[in-house]
């Protein structure tokens, strides 16, 4: 699997206590406390073919993963589509809290923020169900490949910031924003991923 973009590279699971290197201790604390909750090396032992919500969604390949939690492609059996499953221990300390944020911003419906499509909780595990950007770029790949006109970072950054500003009118803000978090679409549309819950879970 391919390690998440907010963490630092070549770190243990076990010991992935920052963001970009600079969490809070408060945020590491809660990433600390996650931990407990991996078992096997991934979220309640969730693996390939494992179903979630009464079966409806076939979860395929693990896509990242962080000490908190994971990000799986998945299938909708119900509505015959690919989804992503973002998973974690649903007995962590902030699980509770990542649920709530997570329901709300579902009622958001601004197209530049990463839909929610589904909350589940099953037993010991929670699943936020996304909708999948297959063939997006994080801005951090973008940029890799050279600096873009300011114009076009101008583009990039306001979408962002537009997309932010309707979470905030309803109460939710990113907390965690970062080039990794924002995915500019091969038609060079912008989404921005993670809203309030990948914050919450790290008790920020």
């Amino acid at each position: 699997p391919t390690p998440d973009p907010c963490e630092p590279p070549g770190v243990r699971p076990a010991r992935r206590l920052g963001w970009q290197g600079a969490w809070s201790a408060r945020a590491a604390t809660a990433h600390v406390g996650a931990t407990a909750y991996l078992e096997g090396g991934t979220v309640s032992g969730l693996g390939p073919g494992s179903l979630l919500a009464d079966q409806r969604y076939a979860v395929r390949e693990r896509l990242s993963t962080t000490a908190a939690w994971e990000r799986w492609d998945a299938h909708d059996t119900t509505l015959d589509r690919s989804v992503v499953a973002f998973t974690f221990a649903a007995t962590a300390p902030a699980a509770a809290a990542a649920i709530d944020v997570a329901r709300r911003a579902a009622g958001l419906e601004d197209p530049r923020l990463l839909r929610i499509l589904d909350v589940v909780v099953q037993d010991d595990l929670a699943a936020i169900i996304e909708e999948p950007l297959p063939d997006a770029r994080s801005l951090t790949q973008v940029i890799h490949d050279g600096p873009l006109p300011s114009e076009e970072a101008r583009r990039i950054v306001g979408e962002a910031a537009t997309a932010l500003a309707s979470a905030e009118a309803r109460g939710l803000h990113h907390h965690l924003l970062s080039s990794d978090t924002i995915r500019v679409l091969p038609d060079g549309g912008v989404k921005v991923r993670g809203l309030s819950y990948e914050a919450a879970l790290a008790g920020i």
